[in-house]
């Protein structure tokens, strides 16, 4: 069987338009060699999603956006998306247009749910939008509006009164403190060679302290010697006799302050002192006396 020319031509000619529609679909993304299923989103603003967009389930893409039709009565615009038919979507999963990159490319990323019931293709997804950086930025410092308001108010109080008294008080304490920054200097100055001479004895000090320290070990351990010596020896002993003595001293000198006793009676009663002087006196002229006339006390008879 022989295939004629217009035969060959139509088989070539069916052969291009399907590498040209494979070539499109893969320029477009398509994976033309897997299935996939046909997935419906409805929004209220799709935020400049374009069709093509990718489509990713925990960031691998697995899809992408086929079409975008706009409902005329309801405003609402119906997404056509595309997904292998390898992933299962479990019902209750939720199709949120994203932001791809800081340029404002957006995507759709698929958020699954832990359920067994599974979507089927052509059943409508749960849409949602998630806040770009600048809707999340405004959002944070909206509220810091009227505080930053205020602040820069009082910045510009602030600056228009220097221009005023209170800008000459400024000037005047600028002046004092470039006054007192400059006698600093000066007295750092001045004071260098002294702290010098000071860091050069501290050095010296320090230096020999390092020479003598065979000396000070050797002092050291003659005191751990010495300390060891009182440890060991009966000092508590010595100590105790000694706080016997004084207590014993110091009732005698009070018995004695109290007018007890021989001494208490002389420390205390003044005719006793001057009776017992009164005899030590004239036994004192007794002896003299007894030396100069010892005939009067002394008979010597001769047989």
């Amino acid at each position: 069987m022989t295939i004629n020319k217009e035969a060959k031509i139509g088989v070539v000619i069916i052969l291009i338009v399907t590498a040209f529609i494979m070539g499109m679909n893969f320029l477009k993304g398509k994976n033309v060699f897997t299935g996939s299923e046909i997935y419906f989103v409805k929004y209220k603003s799709i935020d400049g999603l374009l069709v093509s967009s990718p489509v990713t389930l925990n960031g691998l893409k697995v899809g992408q956006v086929e079409d975008v039709e706009l409902d005329y009565k309801s405003f609402l615009l119906t997404v056509e998306i595309s997904v292998q038919d390898d992933v299962q979507l479990p019902k209750g999963s939720k199709a949120v247009i994203y932001n791809l990159d800081l340029m404002g490319s957006k995507g759709i990323k698929l958020v699954s749910v832990d359920s067994d019931d599974l979507h089927a293709g052509g059943d409508i997804l749960i849409g949602g939008v998630e806040e770009d950086l600048t809707t999340q930025l405004k959002n944070e410092f909206f509220p810091l509006k009227g505080q930053i308001a205020s602040t820069i108010e009082a910045l510009g109080q602030t600056f228009s009164s220097i221009n005023g008294e209170d800008g000459n008080r400024l000037k005047v304490l600028i002046a004092d403190l470039n006054k007192t920054l400059n006698s600093l200097n000066s007295l750092l100055v001045q004071s260098k060679p002294k702290v010098a001479g000071v860091l050069t004895n501290v050095e010296s000090f320090t230096g020999n302290l390092a020479q003598q320290n065979e000396n000070i070990n050797e002092i050291l351990l003659n005191l751990k010697s010495l300390s060891d010596s009182l440890n060991s020896s009966d000092i508590k002993s010595a100590i105790s006799n000694v706080d016997k003595s004084f207590a014993e001293l110091s009732t005698v000198l009070k018995d004695i302050k109290g007018g007890k006793g021989t001494l208490g009676q002389l420390s205390q009663n003044d005719s006793l002192y001057i009776n017992l002087n009164q005899t030590i006196i004239n036994l004192d002229k007794l002896i003299v006396d007894l030396k100069e006339n010892p005939g009067r006390y002394v008979k010597v008879s001769v047989f």
